[in-house]
C-alpha cells in the first residue's frame, strides 16, 4: 500500500471514529428520552423503577436489531468518503509523488546499445538505452521516485559498467568524458533468477534480497498487488471483491490442488501464480 492510499484510509478511519461517536450519542439521548417519556406515562413496571428494565421478546427483534445497526454502520462507512478537492489536497502533501520505472532487458542488447559508444574519429557520442533513461532521470526535477529495472540475466561483461553508479560517489563516467551524477529519488534494481555470473566486485555494492517463489510471492500477494491498481472508478467496490475473493480463493485452490495431484493438469509449469 502506498504513501497516498495509506493517507486516505487514515483520514476515513479518522472520520468513522466521529461518526461513531455522534451516532452513540444520539443513542444515549435517544434511550434516556424513552425512558423519561415511559416514566412519565406511567407504562414503566415497578421493578423499572427498581432498575431492572423488562424488555418485551419478539421472534425477529434480533435479527431486525442486527440488520439495522449494519446498515447503519455501511451508511456511516460511505459518509466517510473523501470530496475531490480533499483528495487532491492529499495528493498535494505527499512526500512521495508516485514512481516512476522503466524495464529493460540487458541481455537483449548489446553493450553499445545498452551503454552507447564513442565515436573516436568523429568525436560524436551516439547514447544508449540506459545512459538516455539515466540522464532523463536525473534530470528531472519533479518528486517521483524513479527505478530502472535491469530484469534479466546478470553478465559481468555489463554489470561492470554500473560499478560507478553503485560505488558512493552515485556517477555514472561516460567514455566521451562526461559525467551524470545520480539523483536522490532515483535507484538501479537489478532482478535475476541467479547469480552465477557476478562477480564479489558488484555483490559488494548491491543490497540483495532473496525471494522464495512459493513461500514469499503467495496468491494472496498477487491478488493485492492486483487489487492496488483498480481503476479509480472501481475503487469504492475493493473491500466487497476482496471478500468475495477471499472466499472463492480458498474453493478455487483446493480444487486446483485437487486436480494437480491427480495429473490432471497438462503443463508442469502452471502453478498457482498461473492461476492468479
Amino acid at each position: 500500500m502506498n504513501e497516498y492510499m495509506l493517507t486516505v484510509s487514515e483520514k476515513r478511519r479518522e472520520r468513522l471514529i466521529e461518526l461513531a461517536k455522534e451516532y452513540e450519542e444520539q443513542v444515549l439521548q435517544t434511550a434516556l428520552q424513552q425512558t423519561q417519556t415511559s416514566v412519565k406515562s406511567g407504562t414503566a413496571s415497578n421493578d423499572m423503577m427498581g432498575g431492572t428494565v423488562k424488555k418485551k421478546s419478539k421472534k425477529n427483534d434480533k435479527e431486525a436489531q442486527a440488520k439495522k445497526i449494519l446498515q447503519q454502520w455501511q451508511d456511516m462507512y460511505r459518509r466517510t468518503k473523501l470530496s475531490d478537492e480533499e483528495l487532491d489536497e492529499i495528493r498535494a502533501n505527499l512526500n512521495i509523488k508516485g514512481v516512476s520505472m522503466r524495464r529493460m532487458n540487458p541481455k537483449g542488447l548489446s553493450i553499445d546499445e545498452l551503454f552507447g559508444t564513442f565515436d573516436k574519429e568523429s568525436h560524436e557520442w551516439y547514447e544508449g538505452l540506459f545512459t538516455s533513461q539515466f540522464r532523463e532521470y536525473a534530470n528531472a526535477k519533479d518528486d517521483k521516485k524513479k527505478w530502472i529495472l535491469l530484469d534479466g540475466p546478470i553478465d559481468f561483461m555489463w554489470v561492470e559498467n554500473l560499478n560507478s553508479i553503485l560505488d558512493d560517489n552515485k556517477k555514472m563516467s561516460l567514455p566521451n568524458g562526461e559525467s551524470i551524477k545520480m539523483s536522490d529519488g532515483m535507484c538501479i534494481l537489478l532482478e535475476t533468477n541467479h547469480m552465477r555470473n557476478v562477480t564479489p566486485a558488484t555483490v559488494s555494492r548491491c543490497g540483495l534480497i532473496y525471494l522464495h517463489r512459493t513461500e514469499t510471492c503467495n496468491p494472496k500477494a498477487i491478488f493485492n498487488q492486483w487489487l492496488r491498481k483498480l481503476p479509480p472508478n472501481l475503487t469504492e467496490y475493493a473491500r466487497d471483491l476482496e471478500c468475495a475473493t477471499n472466499f472463492l480463493m480458498v474453493e478455487a485452490i483446493a480444487v486446483f490442488e485437487d486436480e494437480k495431484k491427480a495429473g490432471r493438469v497438462r503443463l508442469n509449469s502452471v502453478d498457482l501464480h498461473w492461476l492468479m
